[in-house]
């Protein structure tokens, strides 16, 4: 019988994403580092927890080697993809496809379709990195556990920073975005994409 809350796919992320920064890690430490987060960013967990089983057994679905990212080009895009991006979201795939380069950073399919899914919202090319590293990160954190991604905690944090850009009210359209959504799982993803 477990010894506290279920683990759901928000703590589930959260150990992946604790491995993914410490792969040399153990199980023990990760656990910890996890019990740490999880109490400085929401009271409530019991001391202890999650157990090393629980973490264990996460750790041995994300510890499973994972495909490289696929390099970005144009002809790394199929059809379906080629179709839905826009030629202005292109525009800013190759804007942020220049500036990785120009840093020394890779630039993969995952981060060309996240730079034109989000290029509608964030015109300015730093901007639009840091989100796309945020979208592409958290994605492959969820993947990696096999775990579909559900951005909607990301969703809500670009609208609050677009409502603040744009001075617009956007508190009722929040208020009606989460309805339904499990709050422990979204604070505990905010904690895994910003907390750590």
């Amino acid at each position: 019988m477990p010894k506290g809350p279920i683990i759901n796919p928000g703590i589930e992320a959260l150990i992946a994403s604790v491995y993914r920064k410490h792969p040399d890690w153990k199980a023990p430490r990760i656990r910890t580092e996890v019990e740490h987060i999880l109490f400085k960013n929401k009271k409530g967990f019991p001391r202890g927890w999650p157990g090393l089983s629980a973490v264990q057994k996460v750790l041995a679905v994300a510890r499973k080697p994972q495909p490289r990212p696929e390099p970005w080009s144009l002809a790394s895009l199929d059809s379906e993809d080629s179709e839905s991006m826009a030629p202005e979201a292109l525009r800013a795939v190759f804007a942020l496809y220049e500036r990785c380069m120009k840093l020394g950073h890779p630039f993969s399919t995952r981060a060309a379709k996240w730079a034109a899914r989000l290029s509608a919202f964030i015109q300015d090319v730093e901007e639009l990195h840091r989100e796309v590293d945020r979208y592409s990160y958290a994605e492959l954190v969820f993947e990696s556990i096999n775990r579909p991604f559900n951005s909607r905690y990301l969703d809500h944090y670009l609208m609050k920073v677009s409502a603040e850009i744009e001075g617009s009210d956007i508190e009722e359209a929040l208020k009606e975005y989460q309805k339904g959504v499990d709050e422990d799982e979204g604070e505990i993803a905010e904690a895994l994409i910003f907390g750590l």
